[in-house]
C-alpha cells in the first residue's frame, strides 16, 4: 500500500472551521489502513516542506487539504498570451527544482467550497476515500457539437459501454440520472472563470439557434452518483477560487458520489478533430493509464509524463500550449481509486 503524505495549513483550517478539524482529518486518513504522515505548512515553511517532500516523500502520494482559502494554489505566470495572467497549479508541490512543468510524484487535493461547513467537508473527504474501487463498464459524456469528432476519439479511450451527447441539441434542462451510474464521466465543453456551468457550441453547419447553450450545471449532478469519476476539458472546469459548492460542478460532484475529478484551472486547449493535442491528448492518455488498473493519481502522473514525452519526440520540445496544459490540469479527490478486477 502506498504511503499518503497529507499536507495542510493548520492555522488556516482552524480559523475557518475549528481546532478539532485537524484530528478529525487525521482520523479519516488513518482509517484507510495506509501508512500516513501528516505535514503542517506555514507561509514561512513552504520551501522547507517542499524540500522535505522531495527527499522523504518521493514514493508517496501527496494530498493537499483545502481549496484556495485554506491551502492556496501556486500561481505561475501563464505561458500563453490568452487573457490568463496566472495559472493555478499544484505541480509546485510535486516537482523539484525551478522547472515545475512535469511533476515527479503523485498529487491530489481535497478541495473545500467557500461556504463549506466542517461537517460537510469532513464527510466529503471520508466519502471520497471510501471509494477505492470503481467499475469501468459504463461511461457517459457531453461535448460541444463543434468538437464532436475530437471528443468521440477521446471518449473511445474509455473502453466501455455508453453514449456521448452533443450540445446542442443537449442542454442542461435535459434530464440526467446517475443514481445507478458507476463509471467515467467525460465532458468537452466551454467553461469560464466566473461561470457555474459548462456550455456547448453549435457546429458550423448546425441549424440550432443558440450558439452556446448551457449544457451542464452543478444541479445536474447534485442528486447523486452511485460511483464515478470525472474528466473535464472545460476551460476553468477545476477553478474553485471563491466558489461555493453549488457554484462548481466539481465541488458538487465530489459531494454527490464522485470519487475524483481531473480538470483545468484556466483556459484549456484542444482540437476540432484528430489527431489529438493538448487537453484532448492528456485526457485520452489518462483514460488509457487508469484502465490499466493504476490508481488514479499514478494514472494522472503517468498521463502528464507520457504527454510530455510524446510532444518532445514529435516536436523536439514542449511548446507554450503544452506547458500550460501540464500546469493547469489538477486532480481533486481520492488518489487511490482504481478499476475493479473483473
Amino acid at each position: 500500500m502506498k504511503e499518503l503524505s497529507v499536507i495542510y495549513y493548520s492555522e488556516r483550517l482552524k480559523k475557518k472551521y475549528s481546532k478539532k478539524i485537524i484530528s478529525s482529518i487525521q482520523d479519516i486518513f488513518v482509517a484507510t489502513g495506509n501508512s500516513v504522515q501528516f505535514i503542517e505548512v506555514e507561509d514561512s515553511s513552504r520551501s522547507r516542506v517542499r524540500k522535505y517532500i522531495e527527499t522523504e516523500c518521493s514514493d508517496s502520494i501527496v494530498i493537499i487539504i483545502g481549496g484556495e482559502e485554506v491551502f492556496p494554489f501556486e500561481k505561475i505566470k501563464s505561458q500563453v498570451d490568452d487573457g490568463d495572467e496566472f495559472v493555478n497549479t499544484d505541480n509546485w508541490w510535486a516537482s523539484f527544482g525551478k522547472d515545475i512543468t512535469i511533476p515527479q510524484i503523485e498529487i491530489t487535493r481535497m478541495p473545500d467550497g467557500e461556504d463549506e461547513t466542517e461537517k460537510s467537508f469532513l464527510k466529503m473527504i471520508e466519502d471520497s476515500m471510501i471509494k477505492n474501487k470503481i467499475e469501468a463498464k459504463e461511461k457517459f459524456g457531453i461535448t460541444a457539437e463543434i468538437w464532436r469528432k475530437a471528443a468521440e476519439n477521446v471518449f473511445a479511450h474509455l473502453r466501455s459501454q455508453g453514449e456521448i451527447l452533443s450540445s446542442p441539441p443537449h442542454t442542461s434542462i435535459s434530464k440526467l440520472e446517475f443514481d445507478k451510474f458507476e463509471g467515467g464521466l467525460y465532458f468537452n465543453l466551454h467553461g469560464g472563470e466566473q461561470e457555474c456551468g459548462w456550455y456547448g457550441q453549435r457546429g458550423k453547419l448546425s441549424s440550432y439557434k443558440e450558439e452556446y447553450p448551457l449544457a451542464l450545471e452543478p444541479k445536474n449532478l447534485s442528486k447523486g452518483i452511485k460511483n464515478g469519476f470525472i474528466a473535464s476539458e472545460a476551460c476553468y472546469g477545476a477553478f474553485i477560487n471563491r466558489k461555493r459548492n453549488d457554484d462548481s460542478i466539481m465541488l458538487t460532484a465530489l459531494r454527490s458520489g464522485v470519487s475524483f475529478c481531473i480538470g483545468s484551472t484556466s483556459t484549456a486547449y484542444g482540437t476540432y478533430a484528430p489527431p489529438l493535442s493538448e487537453a484532448d491528448m492528456l485526457v485520452s492518455i489518462f483514460f488509457d493509464e487508469f484502465l490499466k488498473k493504476k490508481n488514479a493519481s499514478l494514472a494522472f502522473l503517468n498521463a502528464k509524463r507520457i504527454f510530455a514525452q510524446r510532444n518532445i519526440e514529435k516536436n523536439g520540445f514542449l511548446d507554450d500550449d503544452d506547458k500550460k496544459t501540464l500546469a493547469e490540469f489538477v486532480m481533486y479527490g481520492n488518489p487511490l481509486t482504481e478499476v475493479k478486477d473483473e
